[in-house]
């Protein structure tokens, strides 16, 4: 599993990234915002690890802009910050778990592989193959970030019943050279 840290303390920081890669999982550590943004565009993560007050600005905005993208990866927010509001700010936000610092490197650790298993039943319904997903529970199609205006006739017409295990068979399935966006299908 590939995790993001986005954490401003060099300190906490590297101890954290050594703590996970003994754990056996890989990771990637940055300390801002643009880091992280980077970071995002270059590899895909299983997990973000995200500090709210980051020298830039905070770690709400990389919520609110990652959603805002389509991008599902769970944000798991590791602060400083205990009270109420910033907890329910980061979680309408978009993040799916909150722990406050000082912690134990032992519930960092089991709150990663909880949410991985929430996420892997969640991800079951979103097939990602490139710049292409396709949304089984919200019925949509996307293909670029931008949303395919589809019917739901042809949706089930093209989803239904299909698996897509590798590229070369969901490129066989889905070839949208000829994408008509009226209420049937090109074949």
């Amino acid at each position: 599993m590939k995790i993001l840290i986005v954490e401003d303390d060099l300190m906490l920081g590297k101890l954290i990234k050594i703590a996970l890669e003994d754990q056996k999982f890989i990771t990637d550590w940055v300390t801002d915002k643009a880091e992280c943004y980077q970071a995002l565009s270059l590899s895909e993560y299983q997990i973000i690890i995200l500090d709210i007050n980051l020298p830039d600005g905070l770690g709400n905005d990389i919520i609110k802009t990652i959603r805002s993208q389509k991008n599902l990866t769970p944000v798991l927010v590791l602060t400083a910050i205990n009270n109420l509001s910033d907890k329910i700010n980061a979680l309408n936000s978009g993040a799916d778990d909150y722990l406050t610092k000082p912690f134990d490197l032992e519930e960092l650790v089991a709150r990663i592989h909880s949410i991985n298993r929430r996420s892997k039943k969640l991800s079951t319904n979103l097939i990602t193959i490139g710049n292409f997903k396709i949304d089984l529970t919200q019925h949509q199609i996307w293909l670029n970030d931008q949303l395919i205006e589809i019917s739901a006739k042809d949706f089930l017409l093209r989803c239904f019943g299909n698996y897509f295990s590798d590229f070369f068979h969901f490129k066989n399935r889905f070839t949208f050279r000829n994408f008509s966006w009226n209420n049937y299908l090109d074949l």
